[in-house]
Protein backbone atom coordinates (compact mmCIF):
# COMPACT_ATOMS: atom_id res chain seq x y z
CA UNK A 1 0.00 0.00 0.00
CA UNK A 2 1.67 3.09 -1.12
CA UNK A 3 -0.34 5.19 1.58
CA UNK A 4 2.11 3.53 4.08
CA UNK A 5 4.97 4.20 2.40
CA UNK A 6 4.17 7.59 2.07
CA UNK A 7 3.40 7.91 5.71
CA UNK A 8 6.70 6.91 6.42
CA UNK A 9 8.53 9.41 3.75
CA UNK A 10 6.42 12.30 4.89
CA UNK A 11 7.76 11.88 8.62
CA UNK A 12 11.89 11.44 7.93
CA UNK A 13 12.15 15.49 7.11
CA UNK A 14 10.49 15.98 10.81
CA UNK A 15 12.73 12.87 12.22
CA UNK A 16 16.11 14.65 10.86
CA UNK A 17 14.69 17.76 12.39
CA UNK A 18 14.61 16.04 15.95
CA UNK A 19 17.75 14.44 15.56
CA UNK A 20 19.26 17.62 14.63
CA UNK A 21 17.79 19.73 17.48
CA UNK A 22 18.24 17.32 20.30
CA UNK A 23 21.38 17.46 21.41
CA UNK A 24 21.36 16.47 24.65
CA UNK A 25 24.47 13.97 25.97
CA UNK A 26 25.71 10.55 24.98
CA UNK A 27 22.41 8.77 25.39
CA UNK A 28 19.77 11.62 25.36
CA UNK A 29 21.26 12.58 21.93
CA UNK A 30 20.04 12.34 18.38
CA UNK A 31 16.87 9.91 18.11
CA UNK A 32 16.80 9.53 21.31
CA UNK A 33 12.89 10.11 22.99
CA UNK A 34 12.04 10.91 20.14
CA UNK A 35 7.76 10.65 20.11
CA UNK A 36 5.04 10.87 17.41
CA UNK A 37 4.10 14.00 19.17
CA UNK A 38 7.53 15.65 19.41
CA UNK A 39 7.46 14.87 15.41
CA UNK A 40 4.66 16.52 15.39
CA UNK A 41 6.00 19.67 16.31
CA UNK A 42 8.03 19.58 13.43
CA UNK A 43 5.37 18.70 11.09
CA UNK A 44 1.67 18.58 12.01
CA UNK A 45 0.28 16.73 9.00
CA UNK A 46 1.65 13.94 10.70
CA UNK A 47 -1.34 11.39 11.96
CA UNK A 48 0.21 9.64 15.40
CA UNK A 49 -2.38 6.55 14.03
CA UNK A 50 -0.76 5.96 11.23
CA UNK A 51 2.95 6.28 12.76
CA UNK A 52 4.82 4.18 14.86
CA UNK A 53 8.29 4.75 16.28
CA UNK A 54 9.61 1.35 17.96
CA UNK A 55 13.10 2.45 18.42
CA UNK A 56 14.89 5.49 19.20
CA UNK A 57 18.24 5.69 19.98
CA UNK A 58 21.17 8.20 20.03
CA UNK A 59 22.36 6.70 16.38
CA UNK A 60 19.50 5.01 14.94
CA UNK A 61 15.46 4.71 14.59
CA UNK A 62 13.03 2.70 13.63
CA UNK A 63 9.93 4.31 12.21
CA UNK A 64 6.62 2.46 10.29
CA UNK A 65 3.12 2.56 9.18
CA UNK A 66 0.49 0.45 8.16
CA UNK A 67 -2.11 0.96 6.46
CA UNK A 68 -4.82 -1.61 4.65
CA UNK A 69 -2.44 -4.32 6.72
CA UNK A 70 0.32 -3.46 4.30
CA UNK A 71 3.65 -2.36 6.75
CA UNK A 72 6.37 0.17 5.24
CA UNK A 73 9.38 1.07 7.77
CA UNK A 74 12.85 2.56 7.82
CA UNK A 75 15.06 1.09 9.70
CA UNK A 76 17.47 4.04 10.61
CA UNK A 77 18.81 7.14 8.95
CA UNK A 78 20.62 5.25 6.10
CA UNK A 79 18.06 2.21 5.67
CA UNK A 80 15.94 2.28 3.07
CA UNK A 81 12.00 2.77 2.96
CA UNK A 82 10.86 -1.08 2.85
CA UNK A 83 7.53 -2.92 3.01
CA UNK A 84 7.19 -5.36 5.82
CA UNK A 85 4.42 -7.91 5.96
CA UNK A 86 3.65 -11.60 7.10
CA UNK A 87 0.99 -12.63 4.62
CA UNK A 88 -0.36 -11.67 1.52
CA UNK A 89 -4.32 -12.21 1.65
CA UNK A 90 -4.28 -11.49 -2.35
CA UNK A 91 -2.01 -14.39 -3.10
CA UNK A 92 -1.87 -16.47 -0.09
CA UNK A 93 1.63 -15.82 0.07
CA UNK A 94 3.78 -15.92 3.58
CA UNK A 95 6.76 -13.81 3.49
CA UNK A 96 9.72 -14.19 6.69
CA UNK A 97 9.69 -10.64 8.34
CA UNK A 98 14.05 -10.98 8.05
CA UNK A 99 13.68 -11.46 3.69
CA UNK A 100 11.38 -8.35 3.48
CA UNK A 101 9.47 -8.05 0.64
CA UNK A 102 10.72 -11.63 -0.73
CA UNK A 103 8.49 -14.80 -0.61
CA UNK A 104 9.20 -17.62 2.10
CA UNK A 105 10.11 -20.25 -0.32
CA UNK A 106 10.15 -23.94 0.27
CA UNK A 107 13.07 -26.03 1.95
CA UNK A 108 14.87 -27.72 -0.08
CA UNK A 109 14.42 -31.49 -0.76
CA UNK A 110 17.90 -32.10 -0.35
CA UNK A 111 17.91 -30.35 3.61
CA UNK A 112 16.82 -33.04 5.69
CA UNK A 113 19.02 -36.39 4.18
CA UNK A 114 22.02 -33.97 4.86
CA UNK A 115 20.56 -32.65 8.46
CA UNK A 116 19.95 -36.65 8.93
CA UNK A 117 23.83 -37.67 7.53
CA UNK A 118 25.41 -34.14 9.78
CA UNK A 119 23.94 -35.91 12.80
CA UNK A 120 24.91 -39.43 12.06
CA UNK A 121 28.36 -38.03 11.53
CA UNK A 122 28.96 -36.12 14.93
CA UNK A 123 27.26 -39.54 16.57
CA UNK A 124 29.89 -41.71 14.73
CA UNK A 125 32.83 -39.58 15.82
CA UNK A 126 31.82 -39.23 19.11
CA UNK A 127 31.66 -43.02 18.89
CA UNK A 128 34.83 -43.20 17.77
CA UNK A 129 36.28 -40.70 20.08
CA UNK A 130 35.23 -43.21 22.62
CA UNK A 131 36.59 -45.61 21.73
CA UNK A 132 40.41 -44.49 21.05
CA UNK A 133 40.48 -42.44 24.30
CA UNK A 134 39.31 -46.02 26.18
CA UNK A 135 36.17 -44.54 27.64
CA UNK A 136 33.77 -47.36 25.19
CA UNK A 137 35.13 -50.52 25.06
CA UNK A 138 34.29 -53.02 22.10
Amino acid sequence: NSAAKANVRAAIPAVEAYNADNTGTANSAGYAGMTVSLLQTYDSAIVPTKLTIFRATSVTYCVDSTVGGKVWNKNGPGADIVSVFLYDESTRTYYAPFAVGHPQEGLPNFRWPLELLAVMLVTLTGHLGGFLSGVNHP
